[in-house]
């Protein structure tokens, strides 16, 4: 049988009159006075099939667009997506979503009673959230080996808040020292360890008074401070800061490279 026959038996066909634009599947391989038959042909000119057999076809006939592609100077069809109708969707290789503004960052620093000169500039909650929603699934560990002021962590505890996961979170950050004449220094932080660490206390504290049905074991900030982690509490009684992993090991976690 050759796949010519195939088509014409098996496999869903799609009519179009071009003039009135109705269009519908079929098997029948008669075509009225006035319509196109459009087959499923691959770009090589050879024919294929569609992704749809007749009752699919006509089950979704509402999402299945028909389309003229004058390059070829033959019918195609293609399937709508809506987006709210899915759980996962590519994302978007442009953010501009008012969450990820570099503004939005300071905000939410302030917010927690920061002067924003104590750390400028800090990564917005939105645009870790965002990260978070794409790559992890309830239980995960986040790593963030520079944490900076510890966006990272808010970003969990508040996404955890929100969806009631119980993500976890690692935030390492070397005891780089803050300049005497920084706005964070006069303010008590001697490096950037002290001020990710404040964060996340200031940060927990706010997100557990904020929601009344969340579990405190999915907020870690001075609640569990045993499951806050900076590279200074790593090594605070270790002599070589080159292993890492020994280090971690030795509290009890385990590294999964993804």
């Amino acid at each position: 049988m050759t796949l010519e026959k195939t088509v014409q038996i098996c496999f869903t066909i799609f009519i179009i009159n071009g003039d009135t634009s109705h269009f519908y599947p079929s098997k029948d391989k008669r075509i009225p006075y006035g319509y196109t038959q459009i087959k499923p042909q691959r770009e090589d000119g050879k024919e294929g099939n569609w992704r749809w057999g007749l009752d699919t076809a006509k089950e979704k006939i509402a999402k299945i667009i028909p389309k003229f592609m004058p390059s070829r100077k033959v019918w195609g069809v293609m399937e709508k997506d809506f987006l709210e109708d899915r759980t996962l969707i590519k994302p978007t290789s442009s953010w501009t979503f008012k969450d990820v503004n570099s503004e939005r960052g300071s905000e939410e620093f302030i917010d927690l009673g920061f002067d924003k000169r104590v750390f400028p500039k800090p990564k917005p909650l939105g645009t870790i959230k965002r990260c978070l929603n794409l790559s992890t699934t309830n239980d995960d560990i986040i790593f963030n080996f520079f944490s900076g002021s510890a966006t990272t962590a808010h970003a969990v505890m508040q996404l955890n808040s929100e969806d009631g996961g119980n993500r976890r979170f690692m935030c390492i950050q070397l005891p780089e020292l803050t300049d005497e004449k920084s706005e964070a220094y006069k303010a008590g932080y001697k490096n950037i360890c002290e001020i990710g660490k404040e964060r996340i206390r200031r940060a927990g504290a706010k997100i557990k008074s904020e929601t009344t049905q969340v579990k405190e074991a999915k907020i870690m900030a001075e609640y569990a401070p045993g499951r806050i982690v900076f590279a200074d509490q790593c090594f605070e009684n270790s002599t070589d800061k080159s292993n890492v992993k020994l280090v971690l090991r030795n509290m009890g976690v385990t590294l999964r490279v993804l």
